[in-house]
Order: structure tokens, then sequence, then C-alpha cells
């Protein structure tokens, strides 16, 4: 893979096409870390019993948590403020970020080492309490992980961002499946998973085009802060909504049904991890110029890309659930084609937070956070304990759908109206044909030749009604030719 320049000399903002190469570098990269994410999950379902990998996912749910609170300053800020940076201050700005999360690593780590030490009266001596201790270095390194990418993707190196997406993928893969074929359980996923983050983490801190220094100015941390807040605190709700559904699925019902959602929810999360691998290369494009931050580009091919995806998981959902995870989790085949919903309006939810963000429009970033928290958590209190984890997938699917419309509200505020109702006729376009094949699907079980049929009817609605004019494609396939 060809490695870019990663800092070009360009004077003024990159040609779009950029930004689109950097997309199809990172993609590419992250091919290979899906398809390393599918093969350990699988081995981990067939190895370890339900309630191991629920307590897997409730690791997870906690990481992502003490993630979310040490984000002041963190990835979406620092892609913002690198890529507007001038030239010859990047490296400055590049190590007051630097030193702005190491202290945010120190903080965490004392919070941390406090909660691991209640733990086990929390969960009362089960699974978690035993593994508690590999949170602390888990979760530290997830933190250095995410800073040391957004760095580089704020430099614009995105193939070196794909490189090392594609190393921590293979890394994780072969040293996690090495120690639980080893029989190390739950502790041997989750130090597989530690280890592949410190191996990577090591290799990417070398490769950035800088060197270290502490470097401390107070006008810079002041608008880096400032700037961080809003998105810091709709951060918070976002993650507090996405893993409510977990915390009240062991509450009310227990870690077995956890890992029946946990899997139902596995493929849509690797499509938006797929999305967090681009996110910081769409950041950069809409923060780089003005003009590029009123485009609705990255929203229509987005919403075209994502609903061809969400169709192939939606049809073939059960014979991909059967082949990864084994006939103990049929469960989660219909919990798959909903979250399959949900996973588009949540990633489509993302592009139009990434262009408010931007444009410096981060308090609406918050509000519309805020709406979808209150949402979510309504619905889960609602639909859970009457229908389990089928009423954690419609209540996230419903909040996701709706803050989609508020995002656009927000959006369209400071321009016009009609740029509402062309947003909203780029998204209604594919997303509502998808809607027919989810309900033609649940209600009919196709099988592989069925499912073909619709794969092929969804694909000729979606050319029929032209979502993406010819112009455009043909700068896309341009791209494409010259990508190597």
């Amino acid at each position: 893979m060809k490695i870019e320049n990663p800092i070009p000399n360009q004077i003024g903002p990159p040609h779009p096409r950029h930004y689109l190469r950097g997309v199809l570098l990172t993609l590419s990269g992250n091919g290979v870390s899906i398809l390393t994410g599918l093969i350990l999950i699988s081995v981990a379902s067939r190895w370890l019993p339900k309630s191991q990998l629920g307590f897997y996912y409730v690791a997870l749910m906690m990481s992502s948590l003490s993630i979310a609170f040490a984000n002041i300053g963190g990835k979406s800020a620092i892609i913002k403020f690198l890529a507007s940076a001038p030239q010859e201050k990047k490296e400055e700005v590049g190590n007051l970020i630097i030193t702005l999360r190491i202290i945010a690593v120190l903080v965490v780590g004392v919070f941390l080492c406090l909660f691991v030490h209640f733990i086990d009266q929390i969960w009362h001596g089960g699974t978690l309490a035993v593994s508690a201790w590999i949170l602390i270095p888990f979760v530290l390194m997830e933190i250095v992980y995410d800073s040391a990418m957004a760095i580089m993707a704020g430099f614009g190196m995105f193939g070196r961002c794909g490189f090392f997406q594609s190393l921590r993928g293979i890394l994780n893969c072969s040293i996690s499946s090495s120690l639980l074929l080893y029989g190390l359980g739950v502790n041997g996923l989750v130090g597989g998973i530690l280890l592949s983050n410190i191996l990577t983490s090591a290799g990417i801190i070398s490769s950035l085009p800088i060197k270290f220094k502490v470097v401390w100015n107070r006008r810079e941390v002041i608008a880096i802060v400032r700037f961080s807040v809003p998105l810091y605190i709709a951060y918070m709700l976002s993650i507090m909504s996405g893993r409510a559904a977990e915390a009240m699925i062991v509450s009310f019902i227990g870690a077995a049904s956890l890992a029946i959602y946990g899997n139902a929810m596995r493929f849509p999360n690797l499509l938006l991890r797929v999305f967090e691998a681009v996110r910081p290369v769409v950041l950069n494009f809409f923060s780089s110029d003005e003009e590029y931050g009123k485009s609705l580009l990255p929203l229509r091919l987005s919403a075209i890309g994502i609903c061809i995806i969400a169709c192939v998981l939606i049809v073939f959902s059960r014979p991909l659930i059967l082949l990864i995870f084994s006939r103990k989790y049929t469960a989660s085949i219909g919990l798959t084609r909903l979250l399959s919903l949900w996973m588009v309006f949540s990633i489509l939810n993302y592009v139009l937070v990434l262009q408010l963000t931007g444009t410096n429009r981060t308090t609406k970033v918050m509000w519309l956070n805020a709406c979808q928290f209150v949402l979510i958590i309504t619905g889960h209190l609602i639909l859970i304990p009457r229908y389990g984890a089928l009423g954690a997938a419609i209540s996230v699917t419903i909040g996701a759908s709706v803050t989609v419309l508020i995002s656009l509200l927000f959006l369209s505020e400071a321009q016009n109206s009609k740029l509402l109702r062309k947003s909203l006729y780029y998204v209604a376009k594919p997303v509502i044909p998808l809607g027919i094949v989810f309900f033609l699907t649940q209600h009919t079980e196709p099988d592989f030749a069925l499912g073909i049929v619709y794969m092929i009817s969804y694909l000729v609605v979606i050319s029929a009604i032209r979502i993406v004019n010819l112009r455009e494609i043909k700068f896309v396939a341009s791209v494409l030719v010259r990508f190597h």
C-alpha cells in the first residue's frame, strides 16, 4: 500500500480527491480489521459459554464509558485543530494535544483504580469482578490508540491509518484466538486485545511526523477545551445512549441474553467501525474549507453506500448468523435485521454531526445528543422489561431515526428550507425501499435464491431513482482509477 506524504506542501485546502482517496485508503485497511474481527468473535462464540461472552460485552461497555469520560480534547477536537492549523504551527498544536491526552490518561487511570477497588461489591464476585484487574490497562491503551490515530488523521496520514487498522485487526485476532484456544477464557480474549493495542500504539507513535516535547499554551488549551465541552457532553450522552441497552439487558434478563443481543449487534457495529475509520477523513474535509462544510455529497454517498450494505445484512442475516456464531444464536437473526436499520440511521446521523462539528456548531451537537439520550432511555425503560433484547433494538432504531430528522433541522437552520428538503430527499430515496425489503424479509424468511431476488430488486430500484448523478460517479471513478 502506498503511503502518502503526511504533511502536504500545497497551499490552501486539499482538493476533494485527496479526501476521497483518504476514504479509500482507510476502508482498504479497515476491511482487514473487519474480517479478523468476525473471525475472533466466531471463535469466542464457540469457545466461551454465553455468560462469559456476555461479560465480555459488559467489559466493552465499561471500556467505552471510561474512554468517554476522558474525551475532553478528544478525537474530534484533535482532528479539527490539526486540520485547520497553519502548516508552520502543526507540530506545536500536535505536541499540545499529546500533552493534554497524557493528562487525560493519568486522570482516567486514577479513577479506574478506584473503580476496580469496588467492582467486586457491584458484581458480587462474577466473571467481570474476577477479570476487573485487566480493565485498567485495557481502557488506558484504548485511549492511547484512539488518540494516536486521531493525530495521524489530523496530519492527513490516511494511508498509515489504514495500515495500522489492518495491523491491529490481525494482531487482535491471532493473539486473542490463540489465548482462547489455549483455555484462558474471557481473560485471554481481553488480554489479547490489550497486547495488540500496546504493539500497534507503539508503531503509530513512532510514525508520527513530530518530535514530542511537552507544550503548554494557555490560549490554545482554552480554545480546545471551549470547542470540546459541547462535544464532550454530546459524546457522553451518545455513549450512555448506546450502552444503556446492554446495562439494562444484563439487569433485567442476564448476561446470556446480552450475548444474543451483542452478537446481533456485531455486524452493525463492525460497519460503524468502518465509518469510524473514515470519520477522521470526513471531519478533516468539513473542517478544512468553508465551502466543503456546506457540501451534501458525503451525505448522499453515505446514504446510498450504507443502505446497500444494510440490505445485504437484512436479506442474508440467517446464513451469516449461523455461519459466524453457530445455531446457539438463532435468536440473533431477527435482531440483526432490525439493528441494520438502526445502523443506517446512526451512520447518517454521524455524517450530519460531523458536518455540524466541522462548521463549528458544536452546541447543536450537544442538544442533538441530549434529545437522542432522552428518546432512547425512555424507550428502553418501556420496552426492555416487556420485550427484552427486541425491545432494546426497537428503542435504539426509533431513537436514531428521529435524531436524523433533528440533525437535518439543525443543519438547515442557518441556511434555508431548500437545503432541508434536499437533505430529506437524499435520505428518503434509499431508506424507504430498504424498509420495504426489511418487512418482506421478516415476514417471508427467504431462502438464498429469494434473497438474491430481493437484493437485485433493491439495486434496480435505487439505480432508477439516481441519488448520485453521472458527473459525481465519473469523479469517484477517476479517483478509483488513480488509487493504488
